[in-house]
Protein backbone atom coordinates (compact mmCIF):
# COMPACT_ATOMS: atom_id res chain seq x y z
CA UNK A 1 0.00 0.00 0.00
CA UNK A 2 1.29 3.46 -0.91
CA UNK A 3 0.42 6.35 1.37
CA UNK A 4 0.07 9.74 -0.28
CA UNK A 5 0.39 12.77 1.94
CA UNK A 6 -2.47 15.18 1.47
CA UNK A 7 -2.31 18.63 3.00
CA UNK A 8 -5.22 20.95 3.58
CA UNK A 9 -3.35 23.80 1.87
CA UNK A 10 -0.71 24.12 -0.82
CA UNK A 11 2.86 24.61 0.43
CA UNK A 12 5.38 26.54 -1.60
CA UNK A 13 9.15 26.34 -1.25
CA UNK A 14 11.07 29.44 -0.31
CA UNK A 15 14.50 30.42 0.97
CA UNK A 16 14.26 33.60 3.05
CA UNK A 17 15.90 34.73 6.25
CA UNK A 18 13.57 35.23 9.21
CA UNK A 19 13.85 35.70 12.96
CA UNK A 20 12.46 33.37 15.64
CA UNK A 21 11.88 34.51 19.20
CA UNK A 22 12.81 32.56 22.29
CA UNK A 23 9.81 31.35 24.37
CA UNK A 24 9.88 34.55 26.47
CA UNK A 25 10.19 36.82 23.39
CA UNK A 26 13.33 38.43 24.83
CA UNK A 27 15.77 37.47 22.07
CA UNK A 28 15.63 36.59 18.37
CA UNK A 29 17.57 33.96 16.41
CA UNK A 30 18.02 34.03 12.62
CA UNK A 31 16.40 31.10 10.80
CA UNK A 32 15.90 30.21 7.14
CA UNK A 33 12.33 29.75 5.88
CA UNK A 34 11.97 26.59 3.77
CA UNK A 35 8.29 26.48 2.85
CA UNK A 36 5.00 28.14 3.70
CA UNK A 37 1.24 27.55 3.45
CA UNK A 38 -1.84 29.35 4.73
CA UNK A 39 -1.73 27.28 7.91
CA UNK A 40 1.96 26.76 8.63
CA UNK A 41 5.61 27.18 7.88
CA UNK A 42 8.86 25.24 8.06
CA UNK A 43 12.30 26.62 8.70
CA UNK A 44 15.88 25.58 9.35
CA UNK A 45 17.43 26.55 12.67
CA UNK A 46 20.83 25.86 14.22
CA UNK A 47 19.45 24.87 17.62
CA UNK A 48 16.91 22.50 19.14
CA UNK A 49 13.34 23.83 19.43
CA UNK A 50 10.95 22.13 21.86
CA UNK A 51 7.75 20.80 20.30
CA UNK A 52 4.59 22.41 21.62
CA UNK A 53 6.21 25.77 22.35
CA UNK A 54 4.64 29.05 21.31
CA UNK A 55 7.04 31.38 19.50
CA UNK A 56 6.97 34.58 17.48
CA UNK A 57 8.30 34.76 13.93
CA UNK A 58 9.30 37.84 11.91
CA UNK A 59 9.65 37.29 8.17
CA UNK A 60 9.39 38.79 4.71
CA UNK A 61 7.75 37.21 1.72
CA UNK A 62 10.01 36.79 -1.35
CA UNK A 63 10.29 40.07 -3.27
CA UNK A 64 8.66 42.17 -0.52
CA UNK A 65 10.15 44.59 1.99
CA UNK A 66 7.14 44.32 4.34
CA UNK A 67 8.03 42.67 7.67
CA UNK A 68 5.34 40.19 8.76
CA UNK A 69 4.81 39.00 12.33
CA UNK A 70 3.21 35.70 13.27
CA UNK A 71 2.49 33.74 16.39
CA UNK A 72 3.43 30.10 15.78
CA UNK A 73 3.07 26.77 17.56
CA UNK A 74 6.00 24.36 17.10
CA UNK A 75 4.68 21.03 15.81
CA UNK A 76 7.80 18.96 15.08
CA UNK A 77 11.51 19.04 14.31
CA UNK A 78 13.97 16.73 12.61
CA UNK A 79 17.59 16.80 11.57
CA UNK A 80 16.68 15.19 8.24
CA UNK A 81 16.53 17.33 5.13
CA UNK A 82 18.88 20.10 6.27
CA UNK A 83 22.68 20.10 6.00
CA UNK A 84 23.22 21.61 9.48
CA UNK A 85 20.89 22.07 12.44
CA UNK A 86 17.22 21.17 12.41
CA UNK A 87 14.15 21.48 10.22
CA UNK A 88 11.19 22.73 12.25
CA UNK A 89 7.51 22.59 11.31
CA UNK A 90 5.13 25.09 12.87
CA UNK A 91 1.45 25.97 12.70
CA UNK A 92 0.30 29.58 12.52
CA UNK A 93 -1.65 30.53 15.63
CA UNK A 94 -2.07 34.16 14.79
CA UNK A 95 -1.50 36.13 11.61
CA UNK A 96 -3.15 39.34 10.49
CA UNK A 97 -5.20 39.76 7.31
CA UNK A 98 -2.34 41.38 5.36
CA UNK A 99 0.00 38.48 6.15
CA UNK A 100 -2.69 35.95 5.26
CA UNK A 101 -3.24 37.72 1.92
CA UNK A 102 0.52 37.89 1.19
CA UNK A 103 0.91 34.16 1.87
CA UNK A 104 -2.15 33.33 -0.27
CA UNK A 105 -0.79 35.38 -3.17
CA UNK A 106 2.62 33.70 -2.87
CA UNK A 107 1.27 30.13 -2.80
CA UNK A 108 -1.45 30.83 -5.38
CA UNK A 109 -4.38 29.94 -3.18
CA UNK A 110 -7.39 32.05 -2.06
CA UNK A 111 -6.93 33.67 1.36
CA UNK A 112 -8.64 31.89 4.22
Amino acid sequence: MILIEQRAHVRKLMHEQAFLSDPDVTSWTPVILLDISLTGISFATPGVIVGGEQRQLRFRMPGSAHLHHASIHIVHQTNAGVPVGFKVGARFDGIDAATNEAIAAFVGEPAA
